[in-house]
């Protein structure tokens, strides 16, 4: 699961870096009962979230294909934008769950 998570972090950060027209993003992680939650933030020009529920919309493929790849594992997507007001996308993802070759998440207190 940490990879999956990596992976989908690097993609909103590119997503950041592309459409958000800012400098920065915040990212934080936190674990919740039996889950990690990892939220990316940005204070870009936000965009209508309604674009990633359609799978071959190229404005919106990489946030589908990571809640796809998150939903696979019990997991899940939430975004928060308008445009105009920057995106909030949070990644929810079960601690438990083991992926071949996939080291055990840890989460230090650090």
């Amino acid at each position: 699961m940490a990879v999956v998570l990596y992976q989908a972090v690097r993609e909103l950060l590119v997503n950041v870096i592309k459409h958000a027209q800012v400098e920065s993003a915040q990212v934080s992680i936190r674990q919740q009962d039996e889950t990690v939650q990892v939220c990316v933030r940005d204070k870009g020009i936000g965009f209508d979230p309604n674009l990633i529920q359609k799978p071959f919309n190229p404005e919106g493929f990489g946030l589908f294909s990571i809640r796809e790849r998150l939903k696979y594992f019990g997991g899940n997507i939430a975004v928060e934008s308008k445009p105009g007001r920057g995106t909030v996308v949070k990644l929810i993802a079960p601690i438990g769950v083991m992926i071949p070759n996939d080291p055990p998440m840890k989460l230090s207190n650090r």
